[in-house]
């Protein structure tokens, strides 16, 4: 769990939807890596 009221920087939280996917194709490592490089801090996935 993340506890929301512990963001003090006032910067709304990233959260990468399967990933990149506008840049490689969803719910793939690949898309996971390139969500974090592009400064996601959390990723979701479909099981």
């Amino acid at each position: 769990m993340f506890d929301f009221r512990q963001r003090k920087n006032g910067r709304p939280l990233l959260i990468g939807h399967r990933g990149a996917m506008a840049v490689a194709p969803e719910n793939t490592m690949v898309s996971f890596e390139k969500g974090v490089e592009g400064g996601a801090d959390m990723l979701e996935l479909d099981v």
